[in-house]
């Protein structure tokens, strides 16, 4: 009976729901879970980070952060990202800052799969009703961000910036 016990719990721990599949083993030991964009568009400093649920929900939350380049950087006037039909945006007045962050939630059937975003931007000179600067972020789950246009790996931090996990 010890045997047979025995025999299943090594069949259950070699073999678990999702990461058994030996496909899947590679993927493991390079997976982190997030990935992060610093890109610059219509003048401002952005920040945006997306990060897979360590939890057995799949989803990927996209965050946005703009401004803090310095004291006196106040954030774009207008800021907007996009995925997966879903929609995050702000407008500040030319006296405010600009709002911590914008949130998108998306889930995901696979968190081994990319996702892409899109971010827009209205800088200083930006008035309601006139066009914004986008671009496409591709994220891998793997800890890099791509252009979507070019394929071609974004920065993941300014220079000078320090990152705190």
């Amino acid at each position: 009976m010890l045997a047979v016990l025995t025999g299943a719990l090594i069949i259950v721990w070699v073999n678990p729901k999702e990461e058994g599949r030996p496909e899947n083993y590679a993927k493991l030991g390079t997976y982190k879970g997030q990935a992060r964009a610093a890109i610059q568009i219509d003048g401002e400093h952005t920040t945006v980070l997306a990060h897979w649920s360590k939890n057995r929900e799949d989803f990927v939350t996209i965050s946005l952060r703009s401004g803090m380049s310095d004291f006196s950087d106040q954030g774009a006037r207008y800021s907007r990202i996009s995925a997966g039909g879903r929609t995050d945006s702000t407008v500040r007045h030319r006296t405010e800052l600009a709002p911590g962050q914008l949130l998108v939630k998306l889930p995901v059937k696979d968190r081994f799969e990319e996702v892409t975003a899109r971010v827009e931007i209205g800088g200083d000179n930006w008035t309601p009703g006139s066009a914004t600067e986008s671009r496409e972020i591709r994220f891998s789950p793997y800890g890099t961000a791509y252009d979507a246009k070019t394929g071609k790996a974004l920065p993941s931090k300014r220079k000078g910036e320090i990152v705190i996990p």
